[in-house]
């Protein structure tokens, strides 16, 4: 069995080496059916579906997980035919399944960039960016990232055996991506500190302002985890080609070794399940996609909450008699009510609890909303 797949991965012909080859598709293949693919499509569906994220920001996510479905789903293509019927595609076959399955992975590998860029905007135009709703930065960095991704993923698919163009690609994506992340905390502790400065000074706040700090605040430490994931992804593809090249050049071996077919192979594994763990983290850090997926289980799971209100109406029955039972004759057992305060109004308050002093009537404001909303 000596057949390449989709990016050129050679499987060798001798019992352990193929075995051990199999094995490791096999695992990323599960890794793309079970957990890549179907977090990335849920994650699509939660996104587009939302109206809380601004229309900047929830466009770079749905394109996230637009090229990790994309990558998954065009790789398990490339390894379903290899696992099941031994085919080969060919040279020419090889070559074009690449550069489609390049593309997505290029326009993933900008991603963090944009979410960089997309963060320093929300900070700098605090203001008003809540009711930025011009598609222009949206439009301007899908042409631009497109583009590039399009001219990279050719030269790569040409030149897929010559790692000197992808290693340098991938090597300025890194140092890019890791100069960005520092950035990106940076930013973080700024906005943390101005939001903590604003309230020493007493002065009054707008609540729009006040609002847009605090969400820049929030969806920073959010992205954090997902932008350190492409960052770790950026350093196994370049760490990937630094062996590749390592094996090809110095060691005196072939392209299509088995050991610079191994260290792909497990390179792509990596891949898939930080691809994973990207998604993953989007759906833990954002409650707000959290309750829409609990809404949605308890709408179309309706047999799982028949059977949970079932059970507890059935407890609560139990804990009534109970306390029926023990509950002295001629005493009554209720709490008295709580005094009610008239005039109490319930304020906003900032992330650490305190009062915000506001400029704008809170009602008013707040009439604002239900009427944009509605």
């Amino acid at each position: 069995m000596n057949n390449s797949t989709a990016i050129g991965i050679n499987v060798p012909s001798n019992g352990a080496s193929e075995c051990a080859m199999l094995l490791l598709m096999l695992g990323e293949l599960i890794g793309h059916l079970l957990l890549e693919c179907p977090f990335s499509a849920l994650n699509l569906y939660l996104i587009w579906t939302t109206s809380v994220l601004h229309r900047n920001l929830k466009f770079i996510l749905i394109s996230q997980s637009v090229c990790i479905f994309a990558r998954g789903a065009i790789r398990s293509c490339a390894i379903l035919p290899l696992l099941l019927l031994n085919a080969n595609f060919g040279r020419i076959g090889e070559q074009i399944l690449t550069g489609i399955y390049l593309f997505p992975m290029n326009l993933r590998n900008h991603i963090p960039h944009i979410m960089v860029i997309e963060r320093f905007m929300a900070t700098l135009f605090v203001k008003d960016y809540e009711k930025w709703q011009s598609p222009c930065f949206t439009i301007a960095w899908a042409f631009a990232t497109a583009f590039l991704s399009v001219i990279c993923s050719i030269e790569e698919a040409k030149r897929w055996h010559s790692t000197g163009f992808r290693l340098i690609s991938s090597s300025i994506l890194l140092v890019s991506c890791a100069v960005e992340t520092v950035a990106f905390f940076w930013l973080c502790f700024c906005n943390s500190k101005k939001y903590r400065l604003t309230f020493e000074d007493q002065r009054k706040h707008e609540l729009s302002e006040r609002y847009q700090l605090a969400e820049n605040i929030r969806t920073t430490r959010q992205l954090a985890p997902t932008l350190l994931l492409h960052l770790f992804n950026l350093s196994i593809v370049t760490g990937g080609l630094l062996l590749y090249q390592y094996y090809y050049e110095f060691a005196g071996t072939s392209a299509t070794s088995y050991s610079s077919s191994l260290v792909m192979q497990v390179q792509l594994i990596l891949i898939t399940y930080t691809n994973f763990l990207i998604e993953l983290t989007i759906l833990i850090k954002h409650p707000f996609l959290q309750h829409k997926l609990k809404w949605i289980y308890q709408k179309y799971v309706k047999s799982c909450a028949r059977s949970n209100h079932r059970v507890g109406d059935e407890m609560k029955r139990e804990m009534g008699e109970n306390c029926q039972r023990h509950q002295p004759n001629g005493t009554d057992q209720r709490r008295p009510p709580l005094p009610q305060q008239k005039g109490s109004v319930i304020g906003l308050t900032d992330m650490s609890g305190k009062a915000m002093a506001l400029s704008q009537n809170q009602a008013a404001y707040f009439d604002q909303l239900r009427k944009y909303w509605n």
